[in-house]
């Protein structure tokens, strides 16, 4: 194994051990009764999409903004969200730190993604389903 190859590795790992301690830390927050300040469908598309791409929650939620994987990943994350949650898009956006206008931008870009990239159209429709799936088993009220 490259240094190369051992350092993807380490990151992968970095990112799956930040999205365990956030999911730990919401339920933690949540069985004590309290709130995070993000619906819990919003919070379900956030952690497949962050998965999916090999991100920490925190990555996605960043003001910064960050590589190009996080930015696409993000993208698809509202996209996804404005697609099957029936939140508005300036609820959407403010869990990302964002502006109603990146929603508007991130349902375009998305599909436009769709259109041009095979590819892409196949991990997104992978990604809807698994979305579709968790929202009725956790969600069934959106």
């Amino acid at each position: 194994m490259t240094t190369t190859d051992a350092l993807a590795k380490l990151g992968l790992a970095h990112a799956a051990f930040l999205s365990a301690v956030a999911e730990v830390r919401v339920a933690t927050i949540t069985a004590a009764g309290g709130s995070t300040g993000v619906p819990g469908a919003v919070r379900t598309v956030n952690l497949i999409v962050a998965t999916h791409y090999g991100l920490a929650l925190e990555q996605m939620v960043s003001d910064l903004r960050g590589s190009q994987r996080i930015s696409t990943a993000r993208l698809v994350a509202v996209a996804l969200c404005l697609e099957n949650t029936g939140y508005l898009a300036s609820d959407v956006a403010a869990v990302f730190n964002r502006t109603h206008n990146m929603a508007g931008y991130a349902r375009r870009k998305v599909a436009d993604w769709c259109a041009t990239d095979a590819k892409f159209a196949t991990e997104y429709t992978m990604l809807n389903h698994k979305v579709v799936v968790a929202l009725q088993e956790n969600h069934p009220d959106v």
